[in-house]
């Protein structure tokens, strides 16, 4: 037991990403992206996509209030603030008029 010590980690800001990343983080920005690219496909707890386990259907309620909610806290985090998300984990598009948010 007298070989356990705190594991020596470089030091990365989380506010913004750096140049170069150390190699283990390289590692998970680049597993990142790559997920990032793929269609989305379901929500899954063991790897195999339930199929039409949550119907999409009109229910006649307006998300307009979340989707303004959700603008106006994109909208706080702007890159002024010095508080804003790193584009490499956030991406938005969508149909038009739509936000979507992917970390």
């Amino acid at each position: 037991m007298s070989d356990l010590r705190v594991r020596q980690r470089p030091a990365v800001s989380a506010r913004s990403r750096p140049a170069a990343l150390p190699p283990n983080l390289q590692r998970y920005a680049d597993t990142g992206e790559a997920l990032v690219a793929e269609p989305f496909r379901g929500i899954t707890a063991d790897g195999h996509v339930v199929p039409r386990l949550f119907s999409v259907e009109k229910t006649g309620v307006s998300t307009r209030p979340l989707r303004e909610a959700a603008e106006a806290f994109l909208a706080s985090l702007a890159p002024s603030s010095g508080h804003g998300p790193c584009s490499a984990w956030t991406r938005t598009g969508g149909a038009a008029g739509a936000t979507s948010i992917r970390f």
